[in-house]
């Protein structure tokens, strides 16, 4: 049965419904409570075929000069003019030329570039401080980055050292102090030093969430303390992972919710169910999405679509207009919009009439729509 999957990113993920905005942390957003005369918070936004960024004000503050750009991260943006790719600060200042045919946005004080046909590192100036030399290459999660070389998986520091040398025929980031590591097609846990430590002996396996993780015995899965134990026998047709001490299970052909000693706090009864974030979680009863609270209560239910909470409001689609909802257990703001994207700063993006604009919390209009396209506000 078709499940829609959270990546295992923490913070929590949030997920823009804005076609064309994008942010290589997949919209990972700071959620700052500003006033509504904070210009240190930019949202990106099309004019014509150009891309710019305006403050919650809705003043133009980089007029829209460029073919692509990316989000705010670590106090830049990664905009693209032509076919090359270079950096810009808050003022609209190329601060690192455009000369990458591929890169991506910075986090923690590095960004990916790749030069000719491999990856390497950049810093906030701009200059390569790991080599290019992997096939492929992911952002630093603590200490360490997942990097390829030839077929194989293994991982950097911050100097560009081998610390765990490439092995494995694939790997995910460190959660919670390990990696789920796939060696000769079954999958383990190893350390930071590349210590093993959950031996590879899963089908397939999920990172680590809240002390436990997922894992897949032939066609059934259960879960897994850190040293490797069994702690929740492998039951369920499908599972996810642990958020809030509970996670969504499915046995037969409904969903369910189990705390973590795996009793059935939740009754499967739901034909789709996704974590719960801020004490409420979507699930869907034939063909509507509802939000249930922790003791499988239906809250709010008749939407087409819902999305998790974030920052207390979630989205909502009924027939084929946007909404929110809030935790308080109502839709906050009815569905009226033709697209919107998440709440950041107070504010978020919303569709009127073929233009965008941005709306608060009561739904009030602070920026008329007004845009080809708009983003949710970053930083």
């Amino acid at each position: 049965m078709y499940m829609i999957r959270f990546l295992l990113l923490f913070p929590i993920m949030f997920f823009s419904l804005v076609i064309g905005c994008r942010s290589e942390k997949n919209n990972v957003q700071s959620q700052n409570n500003l006033s509504l005369h904070d210009t240190e918070h930019l949202a990106l936004v099309k004019v014509g075929q150009k891309w710019g960024f305006i403050d919650r004000t809705g003043k133009i503050v980089i007029p829209p000069r460029f073919v692509d750009a990316w989000s705010f991260s670590d106090g830049l943006a990664l905009v693209r003019i032509g076919y090359r790719l270079g950096y810009v600060d808050k003022a609209g200042k190329m601060v690192i030329p455009l000369r990458f045919s591929e890169a991506r946005s910075f986090y923690k004080g590095l960004a990916r570039v790749k030069i000719d046909s491999l990856w390497g590192y950049i810093d906030k100036t701009g200059n390569m401080v790991i080599p290019a030399r992997f096939d492929d290459a992911d952002d630093f999660v603590g200490r360490l980055a997942r990097v390829e070389i030839g077929n194989l998986w293994g991982f950097i520091d911050k100097t560009g050292k081998q610390v765990i040398p490439p092995r494995f025929d694939s790997a995910r980031s460190f959660y919670e102090g390990l990696s789920r590591v796939q060696l000769d097609k079954k999958v383990g846990f190893i350390d930071s030093t590349g210590s093993f430590r959950v031996e590879p002996r899963f089908d397939d396996a999920y990172s680590f969430s809240e002390g436990l993780a997922c894992v897949q015995v032939g066609y059934r899965w259960g879960y897994i303390d850190t040293n490797g134990e069994m702690v929740i026998d492998p039951f369920f047709d499908e599972a996810d992972f642990f958020s809030e001490g509970l996670a969504n299970v499915e046995i037969g052909s409904m969903w369910g919710y189990i705390d973590k000693m795996g009793t059935l706090v939740i009754y499967p009864q739901f034909d789709m169910a996704q974590p719960f974030f801020e004490g409420y979680a979507p699930a869907k009863i034939g063909n509507h999405w509802c939000y249930i609270d922790r003791k499988g209560t239906v809250v709010s239910c008749g939407f087409d679509e819902a999305e998790t909470l974030s920052t207390g409001i979630g989205l909502v689609k009924t027939g084929v207009k946007w909404g929110f909802f809030d935790r308080s257990g109502k839709t906050v703001i009815s569905p009226q919009f033709d697209d919107a994207g998440s709440f950041n700063s107070d504010l978020a993006p919303i569709k009127m009439a073929n233009a965008w604009g941005y709306i608060n919390k009561t739904g009030a209009i602070v920026i008329p729509p007004q845009f080809d396209n708009a983003c949710t506000f970053s930083e």
